[in-house]
């Protein structure tokens, strides 16, 4: 497994230096499945010592992955080097943070101090500042052709340039940065220490934390499919949105139709401006993507539940129809294409974060009411795509400059 960008370097940021886990308590307050299976653990070790002997355990958590290494011997200082060491081996794949000292024999060492946690995380926040690429944390499994990661790489390095992640979004994470995990679906979950069964591509969450999540479908190396590149700017996206909006992306918070379809316009403008293909307008033209009820019951694209049924929305092309269908018409009242992409992509967020119901930062953003823009929906047709895809010329760059 690949840890890209130096995932263990934050780790060691949050120990406070390389080797601090050698024979040093740990500090952080441990999640419920740190704890438990530290617990399990230090139970066995105690049960199995023999007279004369030390037992040491050493332990890694990260939320809700931990790993960990015990052993008992009479030779203290070869002992927990050796322990520390098989511990480290283990928290390189499953978690990616140092290890410390969680019990000696049958005394638990490891305690939680708010203020050396405190003053870490601060550090750690800090570090992530000076280095505005390592806001996210790479999880790249072995499974992906090293032209994927590359091309990742490439891909994040622009989208953090072009639109950088507020600072805000590590107020939505347990702790500062966020992981990415990635793997071909062809291979077994392998991240199991992160959640069970973790499937298809999201910006996903265990109820304490967020994560991105990226299976890649193998059939789309096979055939050569551009979705194996183009979730990534999708997903991203989200982030970016969560962030602006402090938090308010759920379907009970904002209607899915603006939350997805600009995630799916934003994600088509970046392939045809870097890979030089047109799948929105593909997506768009087939009718057994997306349905007439955009014009006539555009309310039931509000919430996923009520929208994915199969021929609904498929690739999200409904919800990207009525984005582009909203731009088009603050297009209308004399707004240029670049200032109208803003005030969708960006600043309906913003205006979001201050508002308590979508409906009204809908309003002060775009000067129309939803109920008026739904009104305005339903004299569209569905050859009007034509009409207002995005110009061949605007770039995204332009639109969050």
């Amino acid at each position: 497994m690949k840890k890209i960008l130096g995932i263990l370097l934050l780790g060691f940021l949050f120990s406070g230096k390389a080797n601090a886990g050698i024979n040093e308590p740990g500090i952080s307050l441990l999640s419920p499945q740190c704890k438990l299976n530290f617990k399990i653990e230090h139970d066995k070790i105690k049960k199995s010592l023999k007279k004369n002997q030390t037992a040491v355990l050493y332990g890694s958590c990260n939320n809700g992955r931990w790993s960990y290494a015990s052993d008992k011997g009479k030779n203290l200082k070869r002992l927990h080097k050796k322990t520390f060491k098989e511990c480290m081996k283990y928290a390189d794949e499953f978690t990616g943070t140092e290890c410390f000292l969680y019990a000696v024999n049958e005394e638990v060492v490891w305690k939680h101090d708010k203020v050396k946690e405190a003053a870490i995380l601060e550090e750690r926040q800090a570090q992530l500042n000076k280095r505005p690429g390592n806001f996210f944390i790479y999880n790249i499994d072995d499974s992906l052709p090293k032209k994927w990661v590359a091309e990742f790489e490439n891909i994040m390095n622009v989208l953090q340039d072009v639109i950088p992640i507020p600072n805000n979004m590590n107020e939505y994470l347990k702790n500062p940065g966020m992981d990415i995990y990635a793997w071909k679906s062809s291979k077994k979950n392998p991240f199991p220490k992160v959640k069970n069964n973790m499937k298809g591509a999201c910006i996903c969450g265990n109820g304490s934390d967020r994560w991105m999540q990226l299976e890649i479908n193998s059939n789309e190396f096979k055939n050569k499919e551009i979705h194996r590149y183009s979730v990534i700017p999708h997903e991203y996206f989200h982030v970016y949105q969560i962030a602006l909006s402090k938090n308010k992306l759920s379907d009970r918070d904002s209607p899915k139709w603006l939350t997805e379809g600009q995630a799916k316009v934003f994600e088509e403008m970046y392939v045809k401006q870097y890979y030089e293909k047109d799948n929105l307008k593909n997506d768009l033209s087939r009718t057994k993507k997306w349905s007439k009820k955009v014009f006539k019951e555009p309310e039931l694209y509000e919430k996923h539940k009520t929208s994915n049924k199969k021929g609904m929305d498929g690739n999200y092309a409904g919800s990207a129809f009525m984005v582009l269908a909203l731009i088009n018409e603050l297009e209308q009242n004399n707004i240029s294409e670049r200032k109208a992409f803003q005030l969708v992509f960006r600043d309906f967020w913003i205006e979001r974060a201050n508002n308590r119901k979508w409906e009204k930062a809908f309003e002060q953003t775009f000067k129309i009411s939803a109920e008026e823009f739904y009104e305005r929906l339903s004299k569209y047709k569905r050859k009007d795509y034509k009409t207002i895809l995005p110009s061949d010329t605007i770039k995204i760059q332009e639109i969050f400059s």
